[in-house]
């Protein structure tokens, strides 16, 4: 199975968990350290740079930063050209869950386009269900509908006119956020987190870096444009250090409580990417927002609350 086992140990960074709360307090912490992406990504945004340059940035160094934890620790790379499919597959859903929500925010709305690529979570949730790694209720598939509505709040969707090219675009990140969350936790099973990881960033970073040099030259793409300002390399390294410390820390979560608890958890990250802006950016919230952001922390706050109350694990 996908998760962990109440009698599971997973080991990361050298140490055993298995305690059901740690798991919950890595993906909590996993999710504040993406949400301050988007953030830091602004800044290098605003001193010129690009999107193919901050991806391509940010991938590269979630593999220098994991590739020195593993030389640090003494562990083998042999396994980057041997996990076969796992290593490209993982890589390829992160470049098009990248791209795909990058690419539909040029079209429509930005908060449209958040809320299609993370209704994610519940993706995973059905697809699990169907893998048997799964057990959902009726309660917890209603509270996962009603955060994804206080989601819709928060980002303040509206359909308006909207291009059926972003929309498609935006559905195409939810699909490639949906098999990299499940392949990178079949994945992590069949070596570990760090291993999984790795794998997963040296693929993608592969892709982009090949997107960088051949897109141009076929006028596809814009060649990459870095940032022009201290503060805006500042943006690029945070976004590139937040980034692989966030999806560490998620996938170690995962392993201890099951990737569809975990999914379903990390619904809070564009929550907490507004409240960011609002500290690093000056970006303030309307009310409507504001009740939108209550609306998904109360869903999720009774989620954990009923299925602690089983007494069982419901997610595996």
């Amino acid at each position: 199975m996908i998760g962990s086992r109440p009698t599971d140990k997973v080991r990361f960074s050298g140490r055993s968990l298995d305690d059901p709360k740690a798991g919950i307090g890595l993906v909590l912490l996993a999710a504040v350290f993406i949400a301050v992406t988007p953030s830091t990504a602004k800044l290098a945004y605003q001193a010129d740079a690009n999107t193919l340059a901050v991806v391509t940035f940010r991938c590269v160094s979630a593999v220098l930063g994991i590739g020195a934890f593993m030389l640090v620790t003494g562990q083998k790379f042999t396994f980057v050209f041997r996990d076969f499919p796992f290593g490209p597959l993982t890589g390829t859903a992160q470049a098009f869950g990248s791209f795909g929500l990058l690419l539909a925010v040029g079209y429509i709305d930005a908060g449209l386009a958040f809320l299609i690529v993370f209704f994610h979570p519940f993706l995973v949730a059905i697809v699990e269900q169907f893998r048997g790694n799964t057990r959902l209720r009726l309660i917890q598939m209603a509270l996962i509908v009603c955060a994804l509505s206080g989601l819709a709040l928060a980002v303040s969707a509206g359909l308006g006119v909207a291009s059926y090219f972003g929309v498609g675009a935006a559905i195409l990140g939810a699909l490639g956020s949906t098999v990299m969350v499940v392949t990178m936790s079949d994945a992590s099973r069949k070596t570990n987190v760090i291993s999984a990881s790795f794998s997963m960033m040296f693929w993608a970073s592969i892709y982009f870096i090949a997107a960088s040099v051949i897109g141009p030259s076929l006028h596809l793409l814009d060649a990459m444009i870095w940032p022009n300002s201290v503060t805006g390399w500042i943006g690029m390294a945070g976004t590139g250090f937040c980034f692989t410390v966030g999806y560490l820390l998620f996938f170690a979560g995962a392993k201890i409580i099951g990737i569809t608890r975990a999914s379903v958890l990390s619904i809070i990250e564009p929550v907490l990417a507004i409240l960011f802006a609002m500290v690093l950016l000056s970006e303030w919230i309307t009310l409507t927002q504001w009740l939108g952001v209550a609306l998904v922390v109360g869903s999720l706050v009774i989620f954990e609350k009923f299925q602690a109350s089983t007494g069982k694990p419901t997610f595996q």
